[in-house]
């Protein structure tokens, strides 16, 4: 119907409606000869019938890609299920495979991330992913030369066309890849947090083809009728009004979205994204209505959207059933860090690398944030009163975080948290006897009820001057006990792809070395591998070589953090994995006289850069602990707790040694007589490029980093530089697989 206010100017007198030529504006539907002789030519040119291959060109291209890493990641799942006949057919071949060095290639681009101001971009592997899409679309939408109409009363510009249909059919893989229960993780096995830039991606690339679909539609009505023609439009409610209200909703989604924003007003933008992206849905189904076939992407992405968020709620949201949440106990610990350990029953299970998000409503009752569990589930048989332990540690910032420490303080100080802080700390990890001369703080013992009857750790105060500042008391009261709501477990393995391995058991099975990089807080990340490699090379140890599935001979911590001080967040977890490096026989095809090796190195940069000056650290010492040798330091010894500055030693550098007939290089390494493990304590920054050659042993490795992004670019280039030098040239080296933890809220 014709807008009731345009044309303007009056129809010429003694012309009939059927004669009208096309430049007159009243000449507007069938009933006008020139307009019908018009359209029919328009859509002779370009039919809106040809427009809907766009929409399915469009899925093609997505559904091909998901085609693929579905089919990579059943391959891995078939090689995790074999993992033990795997390990037992895996022939020791003299140098790596052409296939070997074709991959050492491909990962030596793909791993490499920028430095400088490109630094938070993503590697150059899924930057290559996104250039390619972004080609795609481009050339999808932009060479076909009819962008317009010659009058828009013929119809939309059909450059708008092709926008909105490719626009309609990214809709659908826009929820899916937004949730984090979601079809693409359950299909490829890439978890939520790593497609997340591929979401935020997709966003943007429809916000682009929004932008080019829209301003045909504002530009071809001024051009046919000027400014009122476009007005009426708008009076008269047509679809132009509709897109108006969409493409400023998808505007503030967008702006919302820039990760400073996204970070400063986290809990802003997580309900009110929710709430635009339902809106938009609904009013994009009010849009496109009555449009072809694109109603029925609408259709399916409502689907998604349901189907993903039932199944979330059956799967991960286990607590809030009642919504009572789990008993919940918090202690503060130096470095503004709080632990928080959450009482689960012990059919709660979860393998390394996963996180969860938690709720109190004690400290609010809509703020629910995620953490990373930096436990592992105990066995069936030593699970204590039928339950099971998620820890979180969280760092200190505003917020929902700054009222967690408040409350842990102020627990902290009342008489039964004294009392089982005390309990608590006399079965903190444990140092046997010095090795001046190698740096190495050993840790003995076969077993952590031994290790627990030692002399505790000596404890790092943050400041030469001071102990850490506790945390204000919060301005509220909690009388009854804390309880979490827990949403989660939510689960991926480590990596995605060719260095993709689901469970500790398939990774054991699969590589002779682990190396995990840490930053700060980032050890959480780390933590549940080194323990649950550990126990499976303790249970190789145990089993015959004929049926072991364990590989892995050696596994290596490198922990950056600012004090020695922060040992104390991870004692336990420490002491159980090193403990069992004592006595476990690692790689489990049979090598005889080759013991497994845990070793933790432990750099503190807090005055770091000068031999002696402000690099080392305190000790506090006690009567009953025993001396600490440091290499290239003094001693400190124990003595009625005073503190003794430690002389910041030089760098100390693992080397391994192989020996007798372990001719994969795969030999423990040789310390002051002992088998290579402990825990080594430096005071300086790393040099991830001058330590990973050393540590890299046997023909396959397996790198995790986790922690500021600063050192996971230096970790990606690091390895990206490996695969040339040790895979692809020298041959030393089968295989070496990196996965960095990333969380793109």
């Amino acid at each position: 119907m014709p807008p009731n206010r345009w044309p303007e100017g009056p129809m010429p007198s003694g012309t009939p409606y059927t004669d009208l030529p096309i430049t007159n504006s009243h000449c507007m539907n069938d009933s006008c000869d020139a307009f019908a002789a018009g359209w029919n030519e328009s859509y002779k040119e370009t039919s809106l019938i040809s427009q809907i291959d766009y929409g399915y060109w469009t899925l093609c291209y997505y559904l091909s890609w998901g085609l693929l890493f579905t089919l990579a990641n059943m391959i891995y799942l078939f090689k995790d299920y074999h993992a033990q006949r795997w390990v037992r057919r895996q022939p020791s071949t003299p140098g790596p495979s052409w296939m070997n060095r074709l991959v050492g290639r491909y990962r030596s681009v793909i791993y490499r991330r920028f430095t400088g101001r490109l630094h938070a971009l993503p590697s150059v592997g899924i930057l290559a992913l996104l250039a390619l899409s972004t080609a795609f679309f481009a050339c999808l939408v932009f060479p076909e030369q009819d962008y317009l109409r010659s009058h828009f009363r013929f119809g939309s510009p059909p450059l708008s066309v092709r926008c909105a249909l490719c626009i309609s059919a990214l809709m659908p893989l826009l929820i899916a890849l937004g949730g984090k229960v979601n079809l693409v993780t359950v299909l490829t096995g890439i978890c939520y947090t790593k497609l997340n830039i591929l979401h935020r991606y997709v966003g943007g690339l429809i916000f682009a083809l929004a932008t080019t679909h829209m301003v045909p539609h504002l530009y071809a009505p001024i051009k046919d009728g000027g400014g009122n023609y476009l007005a009426q439009l708008y009076m008269s409610k047509r679809r132009e009004l509709s897109g108006t209200i969409l493409y400023f909703l998808f505007l503030w989604l967008i702006a919302l979205s820039i990760p400073r924003v996204r970070q400063k007003f986290y809990e802003f933008f997580v309900y009110t994204h929710i709430f635009l992206g339902v809106a938009f849905i609904g009013i994009l189904a009010w849009h496109i209505n009555g449009e072809y076939i694109s109603p029925i992407y609408i259709y399916v992405t409502v689907g998604i959207l349901l189907g993903q968020a039932s199944l979330r709620l059956l799967l991960s949201t286990r607590s809030l059933v009642f919504l009572t949440g789990y008993p919940t106990t918090l202690e503060p610990l130096p470095g503004r860090v709080t632990k928080v350990r959450v009482s689960v029953p012990a059919t709660f299970r979860w393998p390394p690398g996963s996180h969860a998000f938690i709720r109190m409503p004690a400290l609010s009752a809509l703020d629910n944030h995620p953490f990373t569990i930096a436990s592992v589930p105990s066995s069936p048989q030593t699970a204590s009163n039928n339950t099971n332990t998620l820890t979180f540690l969280i760092r200190t910032h505003a917020g929902f975080t700054s009222r967690l420490a408040a409350l842990a303080a102020t627990k902290s100080h009342s008489p039964a948290s004294s009392s089982s802080s005390s309990s608590s700390s006399s079965s903190s990890l444990s140092l046997l006897s010095p090795s001046a001369n190698t740096g190495t703080t050993p840790l003995s013992g076969p077993s952590t009820t031994s290790l627990e009857s030692q002399s505790p750790f000596p404890s790092f105060p943050s400041s030469p001057h001071a102990a850490p500042p506790t945390p204000p008391r919060p301005p509220f009261h909690t009388p009854l006990p804390l309880r979490t709501l827990i949403d989660g477990p939510h689960t991926h393995g480590a990596g995605a792809g060719p260095s993709s391995y689901r469970s500790a058991r398939s990774l054991a099975a699969g590589v002779d070395t682990v190396v995990l990089v840490a930053g700060g807080t980032g050890v959480t990340a780390a933590l549940p591998w080194l323990v649950s490699v550990a126990r499976e090379m303790q249970a190789s140890a145990s089993a015959s070589a004929s049926s072991t599935s364990c590989r892995v001979g050696v596994v290596r911590l490198v922990w950056v953090v600012r004090g020695a001080e922060c040992v104390e967040w991870v004692r336990g977890e420490v002491e159980e994995a090193v403990g069992v490096g004592k006595v476990a026989g690692g790689g489990g095809r049979g090598r005889r006289g080759r013991r497994g090796v845990v070793r933790v190195d432990v750099f503190a940069t807090r005055g770091a850069g000068g031999r002696g000056g402000g690099g080392g650290g305190l000790v506090s010492g006690s009567e009953s602990e025993v001396d600490v040798g440091i290499r290239g330091g003094a001693m400190a010894a124990g003595g009625g707790g005073e503190e003794v500055m430690l002389e910041a030693p030089p760098p100390v550098y693992m080397v391994g040694e192989g020996g007798g007939d372990d001719d994969d290089g795969l030999g423990t390494e040789k310390r002051g007589g002992g088998d290579g493990s402990g825990l080594v304590v430096h005071f300086e920054r790393p040099k991830i490029g001058e330590l990973l050659p050393a540590m890299m042993r046997g023909r396959r490795a397996f790198v995790l980093g986790c922690g500021p992004e600063g050192l996971k670019i230096e970790l990606s280039n690091a390895v990206a530089k490996l695969q040339t030098e040790m895979v692809v040239k020298s041959g030393r080296m089968e295989s070496i697989a990196l996965h960095t933890e990333t969380f793109g809220w």
